[in-house]
């Protein structure tokens, strides 16, 4: 199941959506007519960053990932004029219960919290 999250356009022509998909997130956007050399995505500080150029003109955005996606495993790719970036999302850990030592004065009978 994927949920939009954002919409929008950082040049005339290139419709942008990020929504996630059930192990990843993914960006999208209309690149149709512009060559792979005119299409840069750079990932810094966890925002992704989109710079879309033609010949004379750069149009460019930049979106914050969210905590849970694994930035250093982003692909990127185009394919019949749609740039895609995908991020899987990160594995959440079990939460654990933490069980802190009970400690003993000098004398070895145990400190009181409480009277």
């Amino acid at each position: 199941m994927s949920s939009i999250i954002a919409t929008g356009s950082c040049h005339q022509s290139s419709r942008l959506e990020i929504y996630w998909e059930e192990t990843r997130l993914v960006l999208t956007a209309n690149v149709h007519g512009l060559r792979s050399e005119e299409v840069m995505v750079q990932i810094r500080d966890r925002r992704v960053f989109l710079m879309i150029g033609e010949s004379h003109e750069c149009y460019g955005t930049s979106f914050e990932m969210p905590q849970n996606v694994n930035l250093n495993k982003a692909k990127t790719f185009i394919y019949n004029g749609v740039l895609t970036v995908t991020m899987p999302k990160l594995k959440q850990q079990p939460k654990k219960n933490i069980r802190a030592p009970v400690v003993s004065d000098a004398h070895g009978s145990r400190s009181r919290f409480f009277c």
